[in-house]
């Protein structure tokens, strides 16, 4: 994220160029496997969101 540009943008993904502020806060004191799922997730359309979501919970669940 270095000088504000997203990865997801220097990749070529259709995601804005500039990180706004509250994706940057977000992204603090994450792991670097962590902030790169959310700027995939931010390339995905709403029912992919939903569908990766469910697998999400999933995993959750299962170690419980």
């Amino acid at each position: 994220m270095q000088f504000g540009v997203t990865p997801a943008w220097l990749m070529g993904y259709n995601v804005p160029k500039k990180m706004n502020k509250s994706a940057t806060v977000l992204g603090s004191g994450l792991t670097e496997a962590q902030n790169q799922l959310i700027n995939y997730i931010q390339t995905l359309n709403p029912s992919d969101v939903d569908a990766l979501l469910a697998i999400v919970r999933s995993l959750r669940n299962r170690g419980r």
